[in-house]
Parts: structure tokens; sequence; C-alpha cells
């Protein structure tokens, strides 16, 4: 069994950026970033900050991986009504990043983020080649936290929102 951990030294980051950058030829990817809902029972606190925008009641979680789809940062205790961009900002990995913990790298997530210094994320309309080559290789990188997603909710079936809701109290988690 592996832990989730963070590349924090020199020589962890430089591995993973490295592993990342054979995928597509993206550079400096320290880690690829995105949420997912999953379902719950409404909680008796605070049932409305769990509702999402498509009516049902979720925690909002957020997964970082490497390039070999392992699990780097999980979070899963803000609800479902969270904006992604703001689980990202106000994580332990996302404060770390705002404050220059590390050098010359960044997160890739999907349009849901804003773009920082440390969070590369597609350009809305690609006016030249280089434009759309940059989103095809962002693309490309992005996927595999996507896919890392999936294999969670194949491998727990209670994860994927297939006619299971899980019991959930805040107090808890937080």
């Amino acid at each position: 069994p592996h832990n989730t951990s963070f590349p924090c030294t020199a020589v962890q980051q430089a591995r993973v950026k490295r592993d990342f950058h054979t995928i597509a030829g993206f550079p400096n990817v320290i880690g690829a970033i995105d949420c997912t809902h999953i379902a719950i029972k409404a909680p008796s606190v605070n049932e409305f900050n769990f509702v999402k925008r498509k009516g049902f009641h979720s925690v909002n979680v957020q997964v970082i991986c490497d390039s070999h789809l392992a699990l780097l940062n999980l979070v899963a205790k803000w609800p479902g009504g969270t904006h992604d961009s703001f689980i990202a900002q106000n994580s332990s990995v996302g404060l770390n990043l705002q404050e220059g913990a590390v050098e010359d790298g960044w997160l890739i997530g999907d349009r849901g983020y804003p773009l920082k210094t440390w969070l590369m994320t597609p350009l809305t309309n690609p006016s030249n080649q280089h434009e759309a080559r940059y989103n095809q290789a962002h693309a490309r990188t992005r996927t595999t936290v996507e896919r890392t997603m999936g294999l969670l909710k194949g491998r727990w079936l209670c994860l994927s929102g297939t006619g299971v809701t899980l019991q959930y109290q805040p107090s808890k988690i937080r």
C-alpha cells in the first residue's frame, strides 16, 4: 500500500516533471488536478451547501495525480456546491504553490480553473498553430487525472454514483 504524497523535494519534483513530459512534451508539470462529485445522503446540517448544480447532494473531491496515475493528493472535505477552483486555492497543495514552494513547476487543470502561475489551463480560443499544439499537449497530459478518477470509481463502485448513496456527516470530516 502507498500513501498519497505530493512531491516535496527537488529530486521528487524532477522525476514527476520528467515523467509527465514524456506524455506530450508539456514541461514542468508536477501534477494533474481535477475534482469529482461523490453522491451522499443529504446531511442534516447545511444541507443546501451540498447540492451540486445537477441537483443531487455530494462532496466535491479534489484529486491530484502523477503521470503513472498515482495519487499525490486527495481532498474530500468540501460540500458539493463548492467550486473546484476554490478547493484548489484553499487546499494545502494550492496554498504551498501560491507561496512558491515549487520552483518552476505547475499543476495542469481544465477550464474550470483560473490560469495561475502555479496552474496551467487550456486556451479558450487558440488562434494559431502554436496555441493549438499547446492545447493538444495540455489535453493529452491532463487525461491522467481523468483516468485516475475512472480507476478509483471502478475499484470502489460506491464512488461512481451507481445507485449507492454514501452516509455522510460533515462534523466527522472537518
